[in-house]
């Protein structure tokens, strides 16, 4: 007789009635129980990568890397054509959204006076301001690392001695504490001499 620890259910041939896993039923068990385990582990992976990009790497930061490259071309007797290059560079894995109705971008050339005594110094807004060019005409969009080059055109005398200064300003999206909207700043800054030979 079978005592109450080992009865199980037997019919009439004499057969157990417990169903018994087939191997492709086991299977299907086991990888059932691997892609749970894997879809949990790519969560958190996911959640690691982003907290990684946008908190400790700062891949939500405003970031632009400014240079300004100048070419000087024959025009006319005493005046040259100047060219500049200003570009702007994305360096972050991030797409930078520049709207016009909350920053500024420019060129400012300025004329740096004639005979200065040795040692003077000199900055970003001395001398006679003979352009300032708007560079922010619509709205920019800069990829991830993807860089924008903004070409412009100015006719200089010859025998000056140019100041060159592009800035980049943008909301922050935070606040000053004087409650007004903070801004992030970027400028890019160079110095030429228009001489009577072509010069990059």
């Amino acid at each position: 007789m079978l005592t109450s620890k080992n009865k199980r259910n037997i019919n009439a041939a004499g057969t157990s009635d417990t169903p018994k896993l087939t191997r492709i039923e086991r299977t299907q068990q086991i990888a059932d129980i691997v892609l749970k385990i894997l879809s949990c582990i790519a969560i958190v992976a996911t959640g690691i990568w982003a907290y990684y990009q946008y908190y400790i790497k700062g891949a939500n930061d405003w970031m632009v890397n400014l240079t300004i490259t100048t070419e000087v071309l024959p025009y006319q007797e005493k005046l040259r054509l100047l060219v500049v290059h200003i570009k702007s560079k994305n360096p972050t894995s991030a797409k930078l959204d520049f709207e016009k109705e909350k920053g500024t971008f420019d060129l400012i050339v300025r004329k740096l006076p004639d005979k200065l005594k040795e040692g003077s110094t000199l900055d970003e807004i001395t001398g006679e301001k003979i352009a300032e060019i708007d560079l922010l005409t619509e709205d920019l969009e800069i990829l991830p690392s993807a860089e924008f080059d903004n070409m412009k055109t100015i006719v200089v005398p010859v025998g000056s001695t140019l100041s060159l200064t592009s800035a980049m300003e943008y909301e922050n999206g935070t606040l000053t504490k004087e409650g007004k909207p903070d801004h992030d700043f970027v400028s890019a800054s160079t110095v030429i001499h228009i001489d009577d030979k072509k010069s990059d």
